[in-house]
């Protein structure tokens, strides 16, 4: 009988329970286009770091999220910045012993700022709401891998507004 998250349910050998901190890294991609339209903003980068606790099927989720996009053509001369602080509700559909699907649900608390020519201007901040959806794999009992989908919704640079979709692959730690 396999013990991946802690607590092990009798009637289906899937993990139940535990503790988790976790790091990721992938691809954000922000649809603002600022100044009215005059720009697109290119691809950026995205971090996160996480910690949560799950118990059975459902658990919570608190992350910390940044990204940065260079406006097309600009060269580098015009940044948008994004941070999140985010807490969402999480569903787990466990399909195997090690392989859980897993939704989310939640708040974003954002911000945001625009660097252009060397000087960094203040942006603007608010709450939109976050959605998300992964895969979860066991590698060990205390090592995970999930591969995730979200998208922050309703953020703002204090002209224009847009979502940010984020790619991430991340490591997880259970305890």
């Amino acid at each position: 009988m396999p013990v991946f998250y802690g607590a092990v349910d009798a009637m289906s050998d899937h993990v139940m329970a535990g503790n988790y901190w976790g790091a990721g890294l992938g691809n954000a991609s922000f649809d603002l286009q600022p100044l009215g339209g005059a720009f697109d903003l290119e691809d950026g980068t995205a971090i996160k770091v996480f910690a949560g606790n799950r118990k059975g099927d459902f658990g919570v989720d608190f992350e910390v999220s940044l990204s940065e996009h260079d406006w097309k053509g600009s060269n580098g001369f015009a940044t948008h910045n994004a941070a999140s602080l985010i807490i969402s509700g999480v569903a787990y559909h466990p399909l195997t012993d090690i392989v859980d699907l897993y939704g989310k649900v939640g708040l974003n608390a954002w911000t945001t700022t625009v660097d252009f020519i060397g000087t960094s201007y203040e942006g603007d901040n608010g709450i939109g709401l976050a959605l998300g959806a992964g895969i979860e794999i066991a590698v060990s009992d205390k090592f995970h891998f999930r591969a995730e989908y979200q998208m922050l919704n309703g953020l703002e640079d204090g002209i224009d507004s847009g979502d940010i979709s984020q790619v991430t692959f991340s490591g997880v730690y259970y305890y």
